[in-house]
């Protein structure tokens, strides 16, 4: 009895483990939920002399969300706060982070390069094996960045579709705003767009970005 209840206990805690690193990261058939279709990265413009004429950075229907975010570091998914992205949720002494950036080189987590060898344990498409102990990723096992900042929607934005824009994401994440869940992307290197216009309040409006430093397409830069 006492061996039954024991592996009983190993079982629920695997479970329960396995319960706290979301499966999108190590699916491949998941690179994106919600997210739009690739496209030229080009700001829409309301005339053709503005589109002639726009910097990337600078276009009349584009605001930017560069600059200090909220940030919160966790060395390993079980260890990050699920529930950081819901308004009420406490971040008194969070850090703050620069963004863009990466978090390695602001002091979170440690900078490492590898050429052809995997920095995490070889098993895809799972990055969270347990790896040889002389790796970085022993215990720094899947770093995952918890992102916030609030912002407002311009005026003379209203009655038009709200795209957000995330230049590129190492190398996945999920996004909430106001609390509620608007997708998933996978793809460091490339852009991934969202419609966020029915997830948006009048005033201040929480932008929550939870990002993963390994996902099952991690295997593809290496």
């Amino acid at each position: 009895m006492k061996r039954s209840l024991s592996i009983f206990m190993t079982l629920f805690s695997a479970i329960g483990f396995a319960q706290q690193i979301p499966v999108e990261i190590q699916d491949p058939s998941v690179i994106g939920i919600n997210k739009l279709p690739a496209r030229t990265t080009i700001w829409p413009s309301p005339s053709l002399d503005e589109a002639t004429n726009m910097k990337y950075n600078e276009a009349c229907w584009l605001q930017s969300l560069n600059g200090k975010w909220l940030f919160h570091w966790s060395h390993d998914p079980q260890s990050r706060p699920v529930d950081f992205y819901k308004p009420g949720y406490p971040r008194e002494g969070w850090n703050i982070i620069e963004v863009p950036s990466t978090m390695e080189r602001q002091g979170f987590g440690t900078p490492i390069y590898t050429n052809s060898e995997y920095p995490f344990k070889v098993n895809p498409p799972y990055v969270m094996g347990e790896p040889d102990k002389r790796y970085t990723s022993f215990t720094e096992r899947n770093l995952v960045g918890s992102y916030c900042k609030t912002f407002t929607v311009p005026d003379s934005w209203k009655d038009k579709q709200i795209i957000l824009h995330l230049a590129g994401v190492s190398s996945a994440a999920f996004i909430w705003v106001n609390g509620e869940k608007v997708g998933y992307s996978q793809d460091s290197r490339l852009p991934g767009e969202f419609d966020i216009t029915d997830y948006l309040y009048e005033g201040e409006n929480l932008l929550a970005v939870e990002v993963y430093k390994y996902s099952d397409g991690s295997y593809l830069e290496d």
